[in-house]
């Protein structure tokens, strides 16, 4: 088993297709059908950020784990704060347990640790696996900017956000994500 770190940009059509089939069972479409040759153009042509890789685990050529990172400018205070942002982080349940999942994000964090970015920030629905690496829930109101809906609306799906080393600092104020949850 073995971890590879590739530039988004560099992912084969293969690559892409197993990506999706991980990250859709694991997190299944809200509709009906699912048009995988739409998911895989939507997947290619995504806005991809100056900074955007995938950790992948495979075991053998199958696909077993997955979390991808990118840069993403917040504004905090009126203050433009590049981060680095966490998403997509998952397992195949079958592979659970095993240190899969703590290898990959040990793997995304080390762009902080290497003084990349500052920190991280991220949402999830399981805050003890983060609390392992020294990540601290936040509870900051959250916004986005750059929404046509409403700014007000709180982009997360998830109901915990957390940051990445414990000691950063983002204050009591509203965050703006600038862009869509991740």
């Amino acid at each position: 088993m073995k971890i590879h770190i590739k530039d988004r940009l560099e992912l084969s059509l293969s690559e892409i297709r197993k990506i999706l089939e991980l990250l859709t069972s694991i997190w299944p479409p809200q509709v009906g059908f699912v048009d995988t040759e739409k998911m895989i153009q939507d997947y290619s042509r995504k806005n991809l950020s100056s900074f955007n890789k995938v950790l992948l685990y495979f075991k053998g050529e199958e696909l077993i784990g997955h979390t991808e990172i990118f840069n993403r400018e917040i504004i905090v205070d009126s203050e433009r704060k590049e981060i680095l942002a966490l998403a997509g982080v998952c397992v195949k349940p079958e592979y659970r347990g095993k240190d899969i999942g703590y290898s990959l994000v040990e793997n995304a964090f080390r762009y902080v640790d290497n003084g990349q970015f500052s920190c991280s920030i991220f949402q999830t629905n399981v805050p003890g696996f983060y609390e392992r690496f020294d990540c601290k829930q936040i509870q900051n109101k959250f916004i986005n900017g750059k929404s046509t809906i409403g700014t007000n609306k709180n982009p997360w799906r998830d109901p915990y956000v957390m940051v990445y080393p414990n000691t950063c600092i983002v204050g009591d104020n509203d965050i703006d994500l600038n862009g869509e949850g991740y």
